[in-house]
């Protein structure tokens, strides 16, 4: 009995300690989206290393020159980021545009999406710094 004791509390030593030992997970980026020139009722859509990042439907705007600006976290990281629309009237979208990135932990980047041709919509991805 004493023996069993004794690992007990060896393991619950050994559990806490590797606990406390270990990494917090990391801070994630943040990226403020700003859509301009996509024309209202269209949804834009972004998938981040392959996994969902955002899906916006672009709002009526307040005047002609209206950006629709929204911001997500994204998981620090290199990898694929894919940018689309999606028009819901016409049940379709338009092809995707995509880049390798790298966002990292606690940094602030812009995300520009504009229209290219056709339903094909083009963005840059800007550093703004920690």
């Amino acid at each position: 009995m004493p023996n069993r004791l004794a690992l007990l509390v060896l393991s619950i030593a050994v559990l806490t300690a590797s606990a406390s030992h270990a990494d917090p997970p990391a801070r994630p980026a943040v990226v403020a989206v700003a859509v301009t020139g996509v024309p209202a009722g269209v949804t834009v859509v972004g998938y981040w290393q392959e996994k969902p990042l955002f899906e916006k439907e672009v709002p009526q705007p307040a005047s002609a020159d209206a950006s629709c600006l929204f911001t997500v976290e994204a998981r620090p990281g290199a990898g694929p980021l894919k940018v689309w629309s999606f028009h819901k009237a016409r049940g379709g979208g338009g092809a995707a545009s995509f880049r390798e990135v790298t966002f990292k932990p606690g940094v602030r980047y812009t995300l520009h999406v504009s229209p290219e041709d056709g339903d094909r919509l083009r963005f840059t991805v800007a550093e703004e710094g920690p």
